[in-house]
Order: structure tokens, then C-alpha cells, then sequence
């Protein structure tokens, strides 16, 4: 397990993390969230060594990371920052042999390492390829394989679908899913769908701190409420009847109703964990009302996301 308590970083005067506190659990994959500047980045760097912290400390298996054993952590993390770190003039193979140098693999473990991330990352019949001859979403296979090469118990990912098509991103999604198995995982992205498809939990960011921390199904239990979308049919403005009427429905927050060229525009709000459409349905019949349109509208990530991060 990965801890990170009470981290703080300042640059130039200025607080990029303000007592950040988190834990990475085995085997889950984090979403790390935020906008531009929350500080996503620099934890990031902190967690793997790159950044020194002002306070706080990085822990990691009950050990407390400090200049005395960096090494320790290096060789449990791998880390693919957003700016894919590729030499383009050399080949795959002499990629990841220069990674495997990096981290003193012995030469009679190398070729084995090597086989291991090709086939996991499906770049097997690339190897002799130039990396600058390589699609956008084969470079970041190759990176991530550089990132495994030393066979991580931790991956740190920094927006690694940025500047992929959507072929390409579905294709990333698919490997981190399947790297998943045996690893646990940091990833920030700003594709929201991309958190809603492949994490287990979400941690929001915004001016270096903390604003939730959650799985998304309780994010969205505790942060919003379902909203009913409708259409009915009308020759005239009922629009405050119809608003009156279905006040009264149990569960019901809040009703607005707007009248427009023989339609009323209802939309309501209803309690978190209520599913509005059989009564209002109900309503519908003993009024019997014409009934254009229904739609179950349930708060998304991007939502919470808007709200928190204003």
C-alpha cells in the first residue's frame, strides 16, 4: 500500500499541494482528477521521486521514503509522465534495453524483461521499428513498456491518452485495464469517461486539495440528485398546475414547468436513490395527460466535477 500524509509543496512562493492525504490500495486503479494547475502533476512527481515535498511523507509498504532509500521506491514504481519521454532516433528494442540499464537489470534477465512488456503491450512486431516511424498510440505502448520493464509493483500514469484519436484511446484503455491484473494504478486524465470506465475510485483535486475522495457510484449518491426530464402535451398553460400536481408525488425535491408551443416542459428533482418514472407514469394515466417525452437524467462524474471544481 501507498500512503501519502499531509503533503505540501510550494513553488516560488506559491502552494501547489496543501496537506494532501491519500491512500493507493493493492490492486485498484485511482482516477486522479482536477483542473489544469490543481497540483495532479506535481503529487505525481512527488510519489515517484522526481519532485521533493515541503512537508509530509510518502509511504510506502510501512516504509517512509527518504533520501536514504529513494532506490527502494524507484524500483516499485513505474511512472509515464504526460510528456511521453521517448528517444524517436533509436529503435523499440534499444528503448527498452537503454530502460533496462537504467535500472541495473542484469543483461542475462534482460531479454525475458524485454519479451515480458512486448507481449503485454502488444508491440511484439515492433521491436526493430524506429520509435519516430510509430503511430501516437503505438509510441505510448512503448512507453508504457518502458515504464514496466523493471516489473513495478505501482504504475503511475499522467494523462496517457492526451493527444490520442479515439481508436487509439479505446486501445490504451483496453491495456491499462489488462496491465491492471497484476498492478496497481494512478492515472490523471481529463476524460471523464475514461475514469467512469477503468477506475475503481476517484480522488478530485482543485487548488492543491482535496475536494472528494470516493468510489463514483457514492460520489454520485452523495453529491447529486436524479432529475426527471418530461414533455406533455397542451393547448394551454397549465404549466403551475402541473407543477402543483406533481409537488404532491412522494420523493419529489423540486418541479419546474414552462409552457411552449403546446408543450409543457417539466423537469423534476427527485431523492438520490429513487427511481421517479413509475409514479410519475402513474400521474400521467390518472390526469391523462399526453405524454411527449421522459427521460431519466442521472447526475454524471462531469457534473460533480463542474460543481466541485468551479
Amino acid at each position: 500500500m501507498l500512503k501519502i500524509e499531509n503533503i505540501s509543496k510550494s513553488i516560488n512562493n506559491t502552494k501547489i499541494l496543501k496537506n494532501i492525504n491519500l491512500e493507493l490500495n493493492d490492486g485498484e486503479i485511482l482516477g486522479l482528477l482536477g483542473p489544469n494547475g490543481a497540483g495532479k502533476t506535481t503529487l505525481m512527481r512527488i510519489i515517484t521521486g522526481y519532485y521533493s515535498k515541503n512537508t509530509g511523507e510518502v509511504i510506502l509498504d510501512d516504509k517512509i521514503i527518504n533520501n536514504q532509500n529513494i532506490e527502494f521506491l524507484k524500483k516499485q514504481i513505474g511512472y509515464l509522465p504526460e510528456n511521453n519521454p521517448l528517444y524517436e532516433d533509436m529503435t523499440v528494442e534499444e528503448y527498452l534495453k537503454f530502460c533496462l540499464s537504467i535500472h541495473n537489470i542484469k543483461k542475462e534477465e534482460q531479454a525475458l524483461k524485454i519479451k515480458e512488456v512486448i507481449e503485454s503491450c502488444s508491440i511484439k512486431d515492433r521491436l526493430k521499428d524506429d520509435i519516430k516511424t510509430l503511430s501516437k498510440g503505438l509510441q505510448q505502448r512503448v512507453g508504457l513498456a518502458g515504464a514496466l520493464i523493471h516489473n513495478p509493483k505501482i504504475l503511475i500514469l499522467d494523462e496517457p491518452t492526451t493527444g490520442l484519436d479515439p481508436n487509439q484511446i479505446l486501445e490504451i484503455r483496453e491495456l491499462i485495464k489488462k496491465i491492471s491484473k497484476d498492478k496497481t494504478i494512478m492515472i490523471s486524465t481529463h476524460i471523464m469517461q475514461e475514469v467512469e470506465a477503468i477506475c475503481d475510485r476517484v480522488i478530485i483535486i482543485d487548488k492543491g486539495e482535496i475536494v472528494l475522495s470516493s468510489n463514483i457510484k457514492e460520489i454520485k449518491a452523495k453529491t447529486e440528485n436524479n432529475i426527471l426530464k418530461a414533455k406533455i402535451k397542451a393547448e394551454e398553460n397549465i404549466s403551475d398546475r402541473v407543477k402543483d400536481e406533481i409537488s404532491t408525488i412522494n420523493n419529489v425535491l423540486e418541479v419546474s414547468a414552462s409552457f411552449d408551443s403546446g408543450e409543457i416542459n417539466i423537469e423534476i428533482k427527485a431523492d438520490s436513490d429513487v427511481d421517479l418514472r413509475h409514479d410519475f407514469m402513474k400521474y400521467i394515466q390518472i390526469h391523462n395527460y399526453d405524454l411527449l417525452e421522459i427521460i431519466k437524467k442521472e447526475s454524471t462524474l462531469e457534473d460533480i466535477f463542474k460543481k466541485l471544481t468551479k
